[in-house]
């Protein structure tokens, strides 16, 4: 298959390769490659972006057309490294630096490593790096080597945090680029490359370190590399001046397929939430993206913020699944178990395991659908065992104990077209340590128009609570043009639990209504709605009530805005930011 290139948003699909079919079911190499801030319309499948190299990968992959992740970055990453629900590890919003993930955390990397993988991640981090242990390449992540950057974004070509471009004080800035990894002895090395790489557009950079770890690795051991572009991120930087991502030639990562490693291999693409819209009230400035036909962007709890682009390439996709569209639900915590599948893991050999007892509800917490179990039609092919091990979180309340399922092993689904396992998704619970009463003040000023809320996804029904952000549906000639400007929902006070009922609420079928542009209850205060949604939206209510107990506290950190005194200490000391604690 020929490599993509010149397209918007292709550059990241370059390294892709067509083998022939195979039996084999379980990976020894996967590559996880994550893009910032793709839009829906943006990709693959969308005759809006429709080129001859995005048709083959298309005809040769399986695209994920019910996939969907939280509204901003840092939540996502945090769900698709640990598996757990943004919400369950304290991720209600993005991090600053001083954030933390809960200990228990068991990461993707350090699980695979446990099964003889070496493991890498190239690109953004943007979780915890306060302290070196909870770097990328620490021993409580696991990656054998990481290059990239801290933060959310750094400029493209000077590699700085905060980008010059942007306007405001500024407490401290430096350097954002890290290289670190840890030593056959087990030393981690933690350094940063300073001023030795400016000029050198970052991405160029990251394609550069993929094609060196793929060609310098030996085949016959399993490899895990993570790469995580920064391409279509703010701050907009491109080389030339255009904004969008430069091209590539055909001979990008090609390693991978010389190096005799393709035929075992698999590739999974995917977005971490929808793409940015031009700000509202100054439509020159924010993001380029389009979501088209779905309605909002990035930050929103509207389908253009949490429905994202998703789509596995591997050899070992059976013939009759190539070209195809899995329309399963799958959530952006499902990564975890689904790549562990991938790479031969039986639920006996995962770690956290939980049995087939523990997998209920109390009567006092309500009834669980079956989220939990596996489709008789997987167990009588063969191709899946019995028991699927899921990581499940319980919690106390009340008196009675609950569990409910985090991640899923999509693998065998997307194999053989079999039903998902998942029927629900929590986009973002209600939560008092989330501002559950009223709205932070920063995110009423956002000029994204963030949402302010809580969603819940019931096939076909998804739920809405409070305000879901900026409600703006743009095609890509709207954007070019800059010629749209309705006016965005004001960011509403989040409802009082105590008084909490179907106010405030919309309610979409999403099946016939992909757009969201039909709120079933009629009007926000569920007046005009039939009888039927007023039924429906009263046990998602119940639902989602149920769903949101039990999550922490928040461990994003302090403020979102002034990095500690003791980071800039170090950035003054050394000219690069990184970790400040032992």
């Amino acid at each position: 298959m020929p490599m993509p290139h010149g397209a918007r948003a292709t550059l990241f699909l370059s390294f892709l390769f067509v083998g022939n079919s195979s039996n084999i079911r379980s990976a020894r190499h996967i590559l996880h490659v994550i893009i910032d801030d793709l839009g829906w319309a943006d990709a693959w499948g969308s005759p809006h972006t429709s080129t001859p190299d995005l048709e083959s990968i298309v005809r040769e992959g399986v695209s994920l057309d019910r996939f969907y992740a939280t509204p901003m970055c840092a939540p996502s990453r945090a769900s698709m490294f640990t598996g757990r629900h943004p919400a369950s590890i304290g991720y209600y919003r993005n991090p600053s630096e001083d954030a933390r993930l809960p200990p228990d955390c068991k990461h993707i990397p350090k699980r695979l490593r446990a099964k003889g993988f070496r493991t890498h991640l190239v690109g953004k981090w943007h979780l915890p790096w306060h302290s070196a242990d909870q770097l990328p390449s620490g021993h409580l992540v696991g990656f054998n080597s990481f290059f990239g950057y801290l933060h959310w974004g750094m400029d493209y070509f000077t590699h700085e945090f905060p980008p010059a471009v942007h306007t405001g004080p500024v407490a401290c800035r430096g350097y954002d680029l890290i290289n670190s990894s840890v030593q056959s002895n087990g030393t981690h090395i933690v350094d940063s490359p300073g001023d030795s790489l400016v000029g050198t557009y970052s991405d160029e950079l990251f394609f550069e370190e993929a094609k060196r770890i793929i060609r310098a690795h030996d085949p016959e051991q399993p490899l895990y590399l993570a790469v995580a572009f920064q391409g279509l991120h703010d701050p907009y930087q491109a080389p030339g001046g255009v904004q969008g991502a430069p091209e590539c030639n055909s001979s990008t990562l090609s390693g991978l397929e010389s190096s005799l490693m393709w035929e075992s291999s698999v590739v999974l693409i995917h977005t971490d939430n929808g793409g940015a819209l031009p700000w509202a009230t100054e439509p020159t400035k924010g993001g380029a993206s389009s979501n088209f036909p779905l309605r909002g962007g990035k930050f929103t709890l509207y389908d253009g913020g949490v429905r994202v682009r998703g789509i596995v390439l591997s050899p070992l996709l059976p013939e009759e699944r190539r070209g195809k569209t899995y329309t399963g639900l799958i959530f952006i915590s499902d990564i975890l178990k689904t790549i562990l599948g991938m790479a031969g893991y039986t639920s006996e050999e995962e770690p956290g395991h939980v049995s087939e007892e523990s997998r209920h509800v109390s009567e006092e917490s309500g009834h669980v659908p079956e989220s939990g179990r596996v489709t008789k039609e997987a167990q009588q092919s063969g191709h899946v065992s019995e028991r699927l091990a899921f990581e499940d979180v319980s919690t106390t309340e009340g008196g009675g104990k609950w569990f409910f399922p985090e991640t899923y092993n999509m693998w065998p689904a997307l194999l053989y077209n079999l039903s998902s396992p998942r029927t629900e998704i929590i986009l973002q619970p209600l939560n008092e340590h989330w501002k559950g009463d009223h709205c932070s003040d920063a995110w009423t000023y956002n000029p994204y128009h963030p949402h302010c809320g809580a969603s819940l996804l019931l096939w076909p029904y998804k739920l809405i609570v409070g305000s879901p952000g900026d409600h703006r549906s743009l095609s890509a000639k709207l954007i070019e043009r800059y010629g749209y400007h309705p006016a965005c929902e004001q960011v509403a006070p989040m409802l009082d639990l105590r008084r909490f009922g179907i106010h405030e609420a919309r309610l979409f079928d999403i099946s016939r209504d992909p757009g969201e542009t039909i709120n079933l209850l009629g009007d926000d205060d569920g007046a005009g709605g039939t009888y039927e949604a007023i039924e429906v939206a009263k046990r998602l209510v119940d639902r989602l009530l149920l769903r949101s107990r039990g999550f922490r506290p928040p461990t994003i950190g302090s403020d979102l805005s002034v990095p500690p005194e003791e980071a800039c200490k170090e950035v003054e000391r050394t000219g690069s930011w990184r970790p400040w604690e032992p």
